[in-house]
């Protein structure tokens, strides 16, 4: 980041707000081409979940339990669960579901643990309810978590059709057409969850603490009766229609960060356990806070890594160089530096004079350079003394979202 201070032409400010007013209308129009305002989007192009009709991309805990029906639809007979090979994070998956009477489904979402999912997934419910009172038990409910808004859901025996989308602990479900449910998981701290209901004791504990990548994964006959599934179809989000969905869809809560390296630093920072040293969203705990911090090695991104690499034997902290490959240590900077506050490492340089309009600074000699401390603020100061110069502040800032 480079700010100079100069006094900026009407002109200019007119043309910059035109560039800026473009720019944010194409990211808007391209998100919007992705997920519409209203509805279900149109799903043609996007990837199959589970691999073609042979379910080569499933894991299958019970074979017996999924029947091929018709092209792309798969019954469940009896209890039997079904997983993604693949783990994903920040993305739109589509699917349509039926239910028999008697039913009971779901669609499970970051399962890190697909042989024991219960206590490490969050769960959708699918369930034959159409005339029942919203509970955080009937269709379109966080299971046990979260109430729908309303009951959305169809007859028994009419297909009915979730787009659900998920960007780091926030994720949003259309059912039928309408926005039925949005969560933060974030705010599910513990068994108690925010409206003072209580969930099930064998839910995650702390839905906050999971990671936001994992199986996506279908529950099949959990009743008297069977579902069905058919169209799975997901859409991996680039970190650019990420952040704008995001923006959109959950404009009313905190930012959360989206970027593919971002989030996969998140997952490794829960499961190497760092947040029992550093706090969850690295605020200190039994360790240092690491916000704000300056490194062993200072504070640079380069430093950073390092310390990462080497690790820490004052400390406690392991070498990190000898346990993760590189892309790894990369993504554990990248979440480090998410959480990071306020400006940083900002360095100004003054220069004598007085332009007509904005010199190229790059090309003159400053008269007096140096660096803010910790907590001081940008300010003239730096060229009291002059009768007329230019100040030129340098440093790095935390920007949320784009």
């Amino acid at each position: 980041m480079s700010v100079s201070i100069i006094n900026w032409s009407d002109a200019m400010k007119k043309f910059l707000s035109h560039c800026f007013a473009v720019f944010v209308l194409a990211a808007s129009t391209a998100a919007t081409e992705l997920l519409p305002e209203q509805g279900h989007p149109d799903t043609s192009g996007w990837d199959k979940v589970l691999g073609a009709d042979d379910l080569s991309l499933a894991i299958i805990d019970n074979p017996k339990g999924w029947i091929w029906e018709a092209p792309g639809t798969l019954r469940s007979e009896v209890q039997a669960m079904l997983f993604s090979k693949a783990e994903y994070e920040n993305f739109i998956f589509d699917l349509e579901f039926k239910c028999e009477k008697g039913s009971n489904g779901g669609v499970v979402l970051y399962c890190s643990e697909p042989k024991n999912w219960v206590p490490h997934a969050v769960e959708i419910q699918v369930l034959d309810d159409p005339s029942s009172k919203p509970s955080n038990i009937t269709c379109g409910a966080f299971y046990g978590r979260q109430t729908a808004t309303e009951s959305a859901v169809k007859p028994l025996g009419d297909w009915n059709h979730y787009t659900i989308t998920c960007i780091g602990k926030k994720i949003e479900v259309r059912l039928n057409g309408k926005k039925v449910n949005v969560i933060d998981l974030e705010c599910f701290t513990s068994h108690r969850n925010p409206d003072g209901s209580s969930a099930p004791g064998f839910l995650p504990a702390s839905p906050a603490t999971l990671p936001s990548r994992g199986h996506i994964g279908l529950q099949g006959k959990h009743g008297s009766g069977s579902n069905w599934y058919r169209n799975l179809r997901i859409h991996q989000l680039s970190a650019v229609e990420a952040n704008e969905l995001a923006a959109r869809l959950f404009a009313a809560s905190p930012a959360t960060p989206v970027d593919p390296l971002v989030s996969h630093g998140a997952v490794l920072y829960d499961k190497l356990a760092c947040l029992s040293c550093h706090g969850k969203n690295l605020e200190g705990g039994t360790g240092p806070c690491l916000t704000d911090a300056v490194w062993s090695r200072g504070g640079s991104d380069a430093d950073i890594l390092k310390t990462l690499t080497d690790g820490s034997s004052a400390k406690g902290m392991p070498a990190y160089g000898a346990l993760l490959p590189e892309e790894d240590r990369k993504a554990l900077l990248a979440f480090i530096r998410c959480r990071s506050q306020g400006l940083r490492e900002v360095k100004y340089s003054v220069y004598d004079g007085a332009w007509p309009k904005l010199p190229d600074f790059a090309t003159l000699k400053p008269v007096k350079e140096g660096s803010l401390k910790h907590g001081e603020v940008l300010s003239l100061a730096p060229g009291e003394g002059l009768a007329k110069f230019g100040l030129v502040y340098r440093g790095r800032f935390l920007a949320p979202t784009a």
